[in-house]
């Protein structure tokens, strides 16, 4: 069942394309060129562009940390075949994954332009 875009209240056909417009901008592909157009007209194209970059590499390293804590969180032990407790730690993860963390607030408060 087709959904109504939000900005044009058309309903939307459901294609690869719209499904990914919609998931970025929440509107449809025809409106998703015709704000981008407008954009462009503005002279607002670069400062758009930055922000698109920004947003997406923000979103890698959230992404990153979220795997960096599951890491962190993950027991490391682990019970063998024959029933033997074996530890695969290598090391002190407490200091690795602050020194991660630290890392990881730096990157998220650099300007990558």
């Amino acid at each position: 069942m087709p959904i109504a875009c939000p900005n044009c209240g058309k309903h939307m056909k459901i294609t690869e394309t719209n499904k990914k417009m919609y998931s970025l901008h929440k509107m449809c592909l025809e409106c998703v060129v015709n704000m981008e157009a407008k954009i462009k007209l503005e002279g607002n194209w670069e400062q758009y562009e930055k922000g698109i970059v920004k947003a997406n590499a923000l979103a890698n390293l959230v992404d990153f940390e979220k795997a960096v804590d599951s890491w962190y969180a993950e027991k490391d032990t682990f019970v063998s075949e024959s029933g033997e407790i074996e530890s695969w730690g290598g090391g002190d993860k407490t200091k690795m994954y602050e020194e991660i963390k630290i890392r990881l607030q730096e990157m998220k408060n650099t300007d990558i332009y």
